[in-house]
């Protein structure tokens, strides 16, 4: 028996949750709310997200998601010459 018999028997080691897609997941949701944070501006943002919170759970749960973070400002902040 060679190398590859005992190869094919070693159980393969997963971990149970994909950290680096967790991870560029987060990375995305943040760029795409500093996008949005720099296109529209500060106050539009904050009413649009005034209006989530007022609607119904899934809204509120979204609203959460998608307030003003201090990482969200910097990001838009950084992307707020390109976008013009």
């Amino acid at each position: 028996m060679g190398r590859s018999y005992f190869d094919s028997m070693r159980p393969k080691s997963r971990r149970s949750i994909p950290l680096r897609g967790v991870a560029l997941i987060f990375a995305g949701i943040l760029l795409v709310k500093g996008a949005m944070l720099a296109q529209v501006g500060q106050e539009s943002y904050e009413a649009r997200v005034a209006s989530l919170a007022g609607g119904s759970q899934f809204e509120r749960v979204g609203a959460w998601i998608m307030h003003a973070d201090p990482i969200t400002r910097k990001i838009a902040g950084l992307l707020a010459p390109y976008i013009g």
